[in-house]
């Protein structure tokens, strides 16, 4: 309810209050949890979970929206795009695992060999989605962003296979990312919380 109430303010005229709530139901009915989220307390401390969805990032919670706002979007305009991306490991699962189902979206996510955890590598590669390729590149992190960033500055290959970005620029997944820190703040019913993210990813934070 609070993610139907947030995310709506900033959707302007794209889509009416029963539209979004029927995406936003979609999406998060594949956590494990009936809240989405939920809490353990160690000492005086609370700890947000946010691994209850079904690739156990908190990527998830803007991911599986994204690409319902995606179709939505590319519905309307009767378009397909292609979605690049660089992992190393929990970006490129939540990715795969919410677009594996799109008939609107190509999504190629490049990472690293080697370098990203057991898990993630078969949450990329065992996925039955017709139009997810995950791509194993032999270097860093790095190599992977830097062959993303070559491709969306080829304007010719952009404007060829119309490139989208899922990363943490893309709008849709901060304001997915907002409702948890609402939610977190109303389930502990106190007038003040400060809190700690322990991330590399500012998107998270922001």
């Amino acid at each position: 309810d609070l993610a139907k109430k947030i995310i709506f303010s900033f959707i302007g005229n794209f889509m009416d209050k029963n539209e979004l709530s029927k995406i936003i139901d979609k999406s998060y009915s594949v956590f494990r949890k009936e809240n989405v989220v939920d809490f353990i307390t160690l000492g005086d401390r609370s700890v947000l979970e946010l691994f209850h969805g079904p690739t156990l990032a908190f990527k998830d919670f803007a991911m599986l929206l994204l690409a319902e706002l995606f179709d939505v979007s590319l519905k309307k305009r009767n378009e397909k795009i292609t979605i690049i991306g660089a992992t190393s490991g929990d970006t490129g699962s939540a990715a795969i695992e919410a677009f594996k189902n799109s008939k609107n979206v190509n999504v190629f996510i490049f990472y690293p060999k080697d370098r990203v955890s057991e898990v993630q590598r078969k949450q990329m590669t065992t996925t039955d989605g017709d139009g997810v390729f995950p791509i194993e590149i032999d270097g860093t992190f790095d190599d992977c962003q830097n062959i993303v960033k070559d491709l969306f500055n080829d304007k010719n290959f952009n404007d060829e296979v119309k490139l989208g970005a899922i990363n943490s620029i893309n709008w849709g997944r901060i304001a997915a990312q907002i409702v948890y820190y609402f939610t977190s703040f109303k389930l502990l019913n106190n007038e003040s919380v400060s809190y700690s993210v322990p991330t590399g990813n500012f998107g998270d934070i922001l």
